[in-house]
C-alpha cells in the first residue's frame, strides 16, 4: 500500500458553479468584509473592542478575562471569515451554505444575548447588527437558492 500526504485534497478542484443570483454573492462579500474587520478588532485592539466599541465597563475585577475571551472569539470569527473568502474565491456553489451559516450565527447570538445579557452603557453595534442581519440573511438565503437559467 502506497500512502502519501496529498495536499491537493485540502483544496479540491474548484467548480465555482454557483447558479443563483449574483446579489447573494455581493451580500456575502459585504458581510464578510465587516466580519473580517470585526474579528481583527477583537484580536488586535488593546481592549478587544469591549470598552472602546461595545461600551462594556472594564473597570471591574476580571476585565482582563473579558478582553481575552473577546480576543479568542475574534480568532474564531477570523477562521469563519477565511473560509467564506475561500468559498467566494473558489467554491461559489457553497454561497447558500455560507449565508445559512451567517443567519444561524445571528440567531444564536440573539438567543444567547437574551439568555445571558451583557450590561453596556449603550447597545453594542453587534446587538443592533444581528437584529438587522438575521432577517436580511434569511431573505438572502432564500434568494441564493433561486436557480438562474434552465
Amino acid at each position: 500500500m502506497n500512502t502519501r500526504i496529498d495536499f491537493s485534497m485540502l483544496f479540491p478542484a474548484a467548480r465555482n458553479n454557483y447558479a443563483g443570483p449574483n446579489i447573494a454573492v455581493w451580500f456575502l462579500i459585504f458581510l464578510n468584509i465587516i466580519g473580517t474587520l470585526r474579528s481583527l478588532v477583537h484580536i488586535f485592539f488593546r481592549d478587544s473592542g469591549a470598552q472602546s466599541i461595545a461600551t462594556m465597563n472594564l473597570n471591574v475585577s476580571g476585565s482582563k478575562n473579558i478582553v481575552a475571551l473577546l480576543g479568542q472569539w475574534g480568532g474564531g470569527q477570523l477562521i469563519v471569515a477565511f473560509i467564506i473568502w475561500i468559498v467566494l474565491w473558489r467554491y461559489r456553489e457553497f454561497v447558500p451554505l455560507m449565508i445559512a451559516e451567517v443567519a444561524i450565527e445571528q440567531f444564536i447570538r440573539i438567543a444567547i444575548g437574551r439568555m445571558k445579557p451583557i450590561i453596556t452603557a449603550r447597545t453594542p453595534p453587534g446587538g443592533t447588527g444581528s437584529m438587522i442581519v438575521l432577517p436580511l440573511a434569511t431573505i438572502m438565503l432564500i434568494i441564493s437558492l433561486m436557480h438562474n437559467g434552465a
